[in-house]
């Protein structure tokens, strides 16, 4: 099996946050024999978001078996599972819910939110599934870390809608992300997995009652990046 992880950062300067997310999935990748890849030039999209969609559609990528696209917010937090181990179809992503403990909503479920992006849904006919794994108003899988098969990234090639047409048909800030774009068209196209919790979920300080849950990879979004460096800066000082 010929596997590879790839990290897309495009701002200057490069934060020491995203040096810290760069080094351990690096550090990852040598742990479980995969490639490492990261780049800070488009090479698909001219809208940073969608850059994810490169490994589907850049013929570098055709000879590798499976693909984890990571946000650069998203760090590993030990080494002791190998995320290539997932089974997979097509494409694996970890839905995207409110566990009991959890002290904010996620964005997706917010009553505005969701109205939204049914209301893209619509517009394009694309269908609206429940998860099967969590409890969670409709299914909505977090982009920021993709697991891909090669038989799915030719079947998304093929199927995909252009999605400059979706991106171009609301105003809607949420709507307009990558996100909500590979959402319907997983849903409408691929034979997907929701993954477990533990390869894509919320920093420990979102917990407000009793433990958090396990977590093999952490995602910092929005304006929670900062928390990197002090969760992990002193285990990189350590280890060099």
């Amino acid at each position: 099996m010929k596997n590879l992880i790839v990290q897309f950062y495009d701002q200057k300067p490069f934060p020491k946050w995203a040096s810290i997310a760069k080094s351990r999935f690096e550090k990852y990748a040598q742990t479980f024999d995969a490639e490492y890849l990261f780049y800070d030039k488009a090479e698909y999209a001219n809208v940073p978001y969608f850059e994810n969609l490169n490994v589907v559609y850049n013929d570098r990528f055709n000879d590798y078996d499976k693909i984890l696209f990571v946000d650069m917010d998203v760090v590993p937090d030990h080494y002791e599972e190998n995320i290539f181990d997932e089974e997979i179809n097509d494409v694996g992503l970890v839905p995207e819910h409110k566990p009991k403990t959890m002290s904010a909503t996620p964005t997706h479920m917010l009553a505005h939110v969701e109205m939204e992006y049914r209301k893209a849904c619509n517009k394009f006919m694309i269908p609206i599934r429940m998860p099967k794994t969590v409890d969670a108003p409709y299914l909505m899988f977090n982009s920021g870390m993709i697991l891909w098969s090669k038989k799915g990234r030719t079947k998304a090639r093929r199927s995909f809608m252009d999605w400059n047409k979706w991106y171009s048909s609301s105003d809607n800030r949420f709507v307009k992300l990558d996100q909500p774009f590979i959402n319907g068209q997983v849903q409408a196209w691929l034979n997907y997995k929701e993954l477990d919790h533990k390869w894509n979920g919320f920093p420990r300080f979102r917990f407000d009652r009793g433990p958090a849950p396990r977590m093999n990879f952490i995602h910092y979004t929005g304006g929670k990046k900062k928390y990197i460096e002090e969760q992990h800066d002193m285990e990189i000082l350590n280890e060099n």
